[in-house]
């Protein structure tokens, strides 16, 4: 039934991230393109064809061209959301039409959202549409897997939430136990749990992604190693150059002057 790779889509509109301040509102008629749309940030609901649905972080849905959409944002909240329009070959509509309407949560937001980002880039820089119809290939690929998988537990889904609420909030530093008591899990529960879904402990995965932020701002600002250090909450700049070597394999002065690896761009 999903055994496809959607080796004949075409991107038929470049930008794909939308910001809309409140009220969010969105009404769509049957339009020529699908539509993967996903929720990045914000809340609503949608009401596709005859269902309705309620919008969070993650909400995802492929929506056919002969369907109507409408879609509204709680008050006072802003939207921010993917909107990739495609098209394909009558034999991958024929798989497409199976899916379409029927949303899932995303497992991996903030690698949708990376790629999503990777896509505007690309059409600043002039990329070719080639390289934008891989990218769209990608994002579509991800919500394929995900929708092959069986449904997620509860508690796991709440700990990939704690996980994206972290990349939002790089300086929120909050211990294993207390995140495992938002749960109503034990530490050694939530311990479990979380290494099942991300091979790493959770405070190794929150200096890892400080890190990553950290070689961002090497790469693209002109703060200094010391203010980049305050900036993600170390005291102590010699203890962030530490976990940074640790981490990238390099000091961070080396990292911004011509690691061979500083202007990488990984989504593994």
């Amino acid at each position: 039934m999903l055994n496809f790779d959607y080796e004949s889509l075409e991107t038929a509109d470049p930008s794909v991230l939308h910001f809309t301040p409140p009220p969010w509102r969105w009404d769509s008629p049957s339009r020529s393109l699908y539509n993967l749309w996903a929720c990045i940030k914000g809340t609503g609901r949608m009401n596709i064809g005859s269902r309705n649905w309620q919008i969070h972080p993650g909400f995802a849905v492929i929506l056919a061209p002969d369907v109507t959409v409408s879609a509204k944002g709680l008050s006072g909240e802003s939207m921010l959301n993917v909107g990739l329009h495609f098209r394909v070959n009558p034999k991958d509509s024929f798989h497409l039409s199976r899916i379409c309407g029927k949303p899932l949560n995303l497992r991996r937001l903030s690698l949708f959202r990376e790629l999503a980002l990777h896509m505007e880039e690309s059409i600043q820089t002039g990329a070719s549409i080639a390289e934008r119809n891989t990218i769209a290939r990608t994002m579509c690929g991800i919500f394929t897997r995900d929708m092959r998988m069986p449904p997620e537990h509860p508690h796991d889904r709440r700990i990939r939430e704690q996980v994206e609420e972290f990349k939002e909030d790089i300086l929120k530093d909050r211990s294993v136990p207390e995140l495992a008591a938002e749960l109503g899990l034990s530490t050694a529960q939530y311990t479990r749990r979380f290494l099942r879904l991300f091979r790493k402990a959770p405070k190794r995965l929150m200096v890892e992604e400080r890190n990553t932020v950290a070689a961002r701002l090497l790469r693209d600002s002109t703060m200094t190693i010391d203010q980049i250090a305050t900036a993600l909450g170390y005291r102590d700049a010699a203890y962030f150059s530490r976990q940074f070597k640790s981490n990238h394999g390099t000091t961070p002065g080396m990292w911004r002057h011509g690691a061979p690896h500083a202007n990488t761009r990984s989504f593994a």
